[in-house]
């Protein structure tokens, strides 16, 4: 498949843009730029990182810490859904024992966003997270919990607005 130009995706935002407005009760003429415009800063925003790279040279010997079991909760994102390209948001609970190193918690929210701006699934968001960080934490221990409201929830289907969605997956070093 060839990778859309921005003139195909400024076409594209307008057929939606006009389909939408069928009625002409809105001014909808710069929408397809602004829309463009934010889906360059959300899904682009990341891009151009290495997350190794951002996270390993941040990284600090667990030697001290050997043991002792770090939660980091409610580290909040937003992503969008690939099934309905509908934002879906909550909130990361991430909890490890160090074996090798810890890490600071600002690259925990890193590591979070990085997989976040995108589309993807909930469940496959988890398993990103959890993936990222054992790799490059090294830890004995680690479990990514993620507590999310969907609007493909809250706008269709049974149109359940307070219902959230928990994913959680872990790691154990086998020994």
């Amino acid at each position: 498949m060839k990778t859309p130009t921005k003139k195909n995706l400024l076409s594209a935002i307008t057929t939606i843009t006009n389909f939408l407005n069928h009625k002409n009760l809105c001014d909808v003429s710069n929408t397809p730029q602004r829309v463009l415009q934010f889906y360059e800063d959300f899904f682009y925003k990341y891009s151009n990182t290495n997350i190794n790279e951002a996270v390993e040279k941040s990284l600090l010997s667990a030697e001290n810490y050997a043991g002792q079991k770090i939660c980091v909760s409610n580290i909040n994102f937003v992503s969008f859904c690939e099934h309905h390209l509908l934002k879906f948001e909550g909130s990361v609970d991430i909890c490890y024992i160090p074996q090798k190193y810890i890490i600071g918690f600002d690259k925990i929210s890193l590591i979070i966003n990085y997989h976040s701006h995108t589309l993807t699934l909930q469940e496959k968001l988890t398993q990103q997270i959890l993936q990222t960080f054992t790799l490059l934490v090294k830890p004995s221990f680690c479990e990514v919990k993620i507590t999310a409201t969907h609007d493909c929830m809250r706008l269709r289907g049974q149109c359940k607005t307070t219902a959230s969605i928990t994913t959680t997956q872990s790691f154990v070093q086998n020994f």
